[in-house]
């Protein structure tokens, strides 16, 4: 059975996340502060499971902003619960940061405000439609993004003077980066003409040359001297354009995730999972530094002295630009993202996330409750743990956990955050389907002497015995110990048996004929149902031609592919 090495479960249901610790990067001008967003909150702390505001400085690690979920109102939350996006000018003393609110229903949604902005340090605090950004002087606020629908009392997108109040409508869209320099300078953007750029300032705009179409992302230095654009490259890559507004002169790179010192001269941006210096006075880039893992954003200080880097395992790394020494300030951390599987005692149930480990590891039977330092807590009960990767943990519900309710974390680790944690609602029954991939349909049906898999190149026959997987069937008598395999002629049959039907014709089923159930040799958390086919289907039995039967075992649906040609096997 070398084909049930590696079994996966379709989804019973999933709680998400973005699949990202730590985003939206910005830093001070001597790049001594940083802030940033993330879903995980500092260990011990009971926040809000939804995205925060945190800023890292001389004194440790602070949560900034948190808002509770509200209820929904319709389609759209009542209340804007993300806290998102942070700003923060040069010199620390003005700060701001995006609230965001889901809204689901199509083309409803345009009608509805989806961001708030907050802004703090230019007086008492302010709240405006939209999603703003700073320019380094702390002088001035570009708002956009609000709804899809404009209204002429309150322009979006508007350029606010943050010291007078006076907005003034900039009369053009506005691409995703850092678009606004200290002098009010706000790179724009136009749908009509192929997303050509322009430099737009109060009373005029200036259009950039035909390389800057076709904008995904521009990021505009402080002094408004140079742009950095991305646009789609060949075979999925990204183009990256440095332009220089006083020469026209132009820079390609390859990359994506650009960011600018204040002045322009340094370039810092990612490619292929690792982050990139490039010294524009010098004509030269070079790789930043080497990490443990992917970089998954990096964002350079105004004075162009020190980098901010996230990876894709949830670390946050400082990095000395002159030196290339890195500093981990906060280690590898752990976010679940989804959780699969059976919510039933005794079977096996899988964890989707990213920074679940360093790398893979397999534990021997029996399971262990901790495998490489690592645990799944069940309350305060560790489960069995069968394998780690870094974006998936395989674990068993030990049988003898108690039905109804409980809380699902991860066992703490050095991070000072943590992922929140989960509720699981546990039923001693619910059978579900092993699949021959985490995103397949496919169940895993072997046919009558294990050599191969039953699928659509090798469909079974009417009559033929098949192996069906699954799991969630529950209790075993006699009773097996969590986290052991039975032995190769030991038999370890459900308690309660699965009730398996087939589809004779659409809206009618006949009883399948199930042999019987059990836990086979070798494997934990893994069901074994052997069922006989049916010699013949109605609506079916004439048809020559390959066909999949419908079946279904208290509810949990799938379908065998069946050829009625031909003698029975």
């Amino acid at each position: 059975m070398r084909f049930l090495c590696c079994l996966f479960v379709a989804p019973l249901f999933g709680q998400y996340l973005p699949n990202v610790q730590f985003s939206n990067l910005a830093a001070t001008r001597d790049g001594a502060v940083l802030y940033f967003s993330s879903p995980l909150s500092l260990r011990g702390d009971n926040e809000f499971p939804n995205q925060k505001v945190f800023r890292i400085d001389a004194a440790g690690i602070h949560l900034v902003a948190q808002f509770e979920q509200g209820p929904s109102e319709g389609r759209y939350a009542s209340n804007f619960y993300n806290a998102i996006e942070p700003d923060v000018s040069a010199d620390g003393k003005v700060f701001s940061f995006v609230a965001q609110r889901t809204c689901s229903g199509g083309s409803g949604c345009v009608f509805v405000e989806r961001y708030q902005s907050h802004i703090t340090g230019a007086g008492p605090e302010v709240v405006y439609t939209g999603r703003t950004h700073l320019s380094r002087n702390g002088r001035y606020a570009l708002r956009y993004g609000a709804t899809g629908i404009q209204f002429s009392n309150d322009p979006v997108p508007a350029l606010i003077d943050l010291a007078t109040g006076e907005r003034t409508a900039v009369g053009a869209a506005i691409p995703e980066g850092r678009q606004v320099a200290s002098d009010g300078t706000v790179v724009t953007i136009s749908f009509s003409v192929a997303r050509a750029l322009a430099l737009w300032k109060p009373g005029r705009s200036l259009p950039l040359p035909a390389p800057l179409d076709h904008v995904e992302r521009a990021v505009l230095s402080d002094n408004a001297a140079v742009v950095a654009v991305e646009k789609p490259g060949a075979g999925g890559s990204h183009l990256l354009v440095l332009y220089e507004v006083a020469s026209a002169a132009y820079t390609n790179l390859e990359g994506s995730g650009v960011s600018l010192s204040d002045d322009g001269h340094f370039a810092c941006y990612l490619s292929g999972g690792e982050a990139y210096l490039y010294d524009r006075t010098m004509g030269s880039g070079r790789q930043l530094n080497d990490v443990p893992d992917l970089v998954g954003e990096a964002v350079i200080s105004g004075d162009g002295g020190t980098v901010w880097e996230t990876t894709l395992s949830g670390r946050i790394l400082r990095v000395d630009v002159a030196s290339g020494k890195t500093q981990e300030v906060v280690p590898r951390t752990p976010l679940i993202t989804e959780i699969d599987g059976a919510p039933v005692p005794g079977s096996l149930n899988w964890l989707y996330g990213s920074g679940l480990h360093d790398g893979s590891v397999s534990a021997s039977l029996p399971l262990p409750e901790f495998l490489a330092g690592q645990a799944v807590l069940l309350d305060s009960a560790p489960a069995k743990m069968l394998q780690l990767t870094p974006n998936v943990i395989l674990y068993q519900i030990p049988f003898e956990t108690p039905e109804g309710s409980v809380s699902l974390r991860l066992a703490s680790n050095a991070s000072p955050f943590e992922s929140p944690p989960h509720t699981l609602q546990l039923v001693p029954y619910s059978p579900q389907p092993v699949t021959t991939g985490p995103t397949s349909v496919e169940p895993v049906i072997a046919n009558r002497d294990f050599s191969a898999l039953i699928d659509d190149t090798n469909p079974a026959r009417p009559g033929d015995i098949v192996h069906v997987y699954f799991t969630g069937l529950g209790a075993v008598s006699p009773s097996l110990a969590s986290g052991v395999a039975p032995l190769p002629g030991q038999v370890f049959p459900v308690v309660h048996t699965p009730s398996c039907v087939y589809y004779q014709s659409p809206g009618v089923t006949a009883p399948a004929e199930l042999l019987y159930a059990t836990i086979p040799p070798s494997l934990v958390g893994i069901y074994q149902v052997d069922i006989r086919l049916p010699l013949s289907v109605s609506g079916l039995s004439n048809n020559p031609s390959d066909t999949d039967v419908g079946f279904d075992c208290d509810g949990s649906g799938f379908f065998i592919p069946m050829n009625f040609s031909g003698s029975i096997r």
